[in-house]
């Protein structure tokens, strides 16, 4: 492999976008070319390196992508792919997975599916899991993240499906975590169902009753903003719990926080989780499918709890905050297997790898 184009929305707000400016990054000092198509520009990207080649579909933000038809974005995307020629296209999300196949029809060229979510939940409807389905039957190549993931696909199709895990931003590696010295809980995600905020939020409140100097703040946006204010004001907890909005700071945040949560009730390889570990602050996340049982194995590197348990996570917050040198242990395991596995050199490499063993 030569040359390699990604597709995504944009280069913002997601797990899969971040995804997309790691691996894209340190891909681009191994191959001669790498690009990104993008649907829409935004104020708020992650950062990519120089190398890389960002073409945007509609030439502006997401209005100006809204305006074009379906017909003239699809015959835009075929366009650039007919000129950038790519070895592969690695598009991410499930519609750009789709997009993208109709865009190259009839045109000579290897589409790497990508699953990026638990494939039993995400897309959110049978008929779009069964076209997700479809194309990978007869894709000549697939890449999921975990285990899990691959299970879920009938045992003939496996043989053209590879996990590939995501890879780690450097910046959430090298930095030392400090600490602080209030508990300071921190969740990180987008504001909706799939994480659970609720669950988090009120588990909080019930432990911030007996423990009044602690405090809990969620970084991301999302369609549930107003909901989740309104659930923190009903609890009374607006001096304790804080919806943060986005953060470009997010290294440092970590570093200096008591404990990472994660509420979510499902996932695909959560990024925030393998950040947290990454950086070294003790992790608790529900037991959900996919992801944190691979990453934190039997409470080996941090603390695991039922997914929509409100008592356990509650007993888990607890005890990080009572038996927190028992929690450094677990977190500094968790630092080095993130370190070990799932660093951008590993993982971009792996995946040229795959790409050159394509039939």
């Amino acid at each position: 492999m030569k040359s390699c184009l990604f597709v995504v929305p944009s280069l913002a707000d997601g797990g899969a976008e971040r995804v997309v400016s790691v691996l894209s990054s340190e891909l681009a000092k191994k191959i001669d070319k790498v690009s990104i198509l993008i649907y829409w520009d935004t104020d708020f990207n992650y950062h990519v390196n120089d190398k890389v080649n960002i073409i945007n579909l509609s030439g502006g933000n997401k209005k100006a992508y809204a305006k074009m038809s379906i017909a003239s974005r699809l015959k835009k995307m075929r366009s650039v792919i007919k000129e950038e020629k790519p070895d592969v296209i690695i598009p991410f999300l499930p519609h750009v997975c789709l997009h993208v196949g109709i865009a190259t029809l009839g045109l000579d060229c290897t589409v790497i599916q990508t699953v990026r979510n638990n494939p039993k939940s995400s897309p959110d409807s049978k008929i779009r899991r069964f076209i997700r389905d479809l194309q990978i039957r007869f894709s000549k190549c697939t890449i999921v993240q975990n285990e899990e993931q691959l299970e879920y696909f009938p045992e003939p199709w496996r043989k053209k499906i590879h996990i590939l895990p995501n890879p780690i931003n450097e910046d959430f590696l090298n930095i030392e975590y400090e600490g602080s010295e209030k508990f300071r809980a921190v969740a990180v995600g987008r504001l909706t169902e799939q994480k659970n905020f609720p669950l988090l939020i009120n588990a909080f409140s019930s432990f911030a009753e007996k423990y009044i100097n602690v405090s809990l703040s969620i970084y991301g946006d999302g369609a549930l903003k107003d909901e989740l204010n309104k659930l923190i004001k009903k609890n009374r907890m607006e001096k304790q719990i804080f919806l943060m909005g986005r953060t470009d700071n997010l290294p440092d945040i970590l570093a200096h926080s008591s404990v990472f949560i994660m509420s979510s009730n499902f996932e695909g390889m959560p990024n925030s989780l393998m950040e947290a570990m990454a950086v070294g602050i003790p992790v608790i996340s529900t037991d959900c499918p996919t992801g944190p049982k691979e990453l934190i194995g039997d409470n080996e590197r941090g603390l695991l709890v039922s997914i929509d348990n409100k008592e356990l996570l509650i007993q888990a917050i607890q005890s990080i905050l009572l038996r927190n040198s028992e929690a450094l242990k677990r977190s500094y395991k968790a630092k080095g297997f993130i370190t070990r596995n799932f660093s951008p050199w590993e993982i971009s490499g792996q995946l040229i790898i795959i790409c050159n063993n394509i039939k």
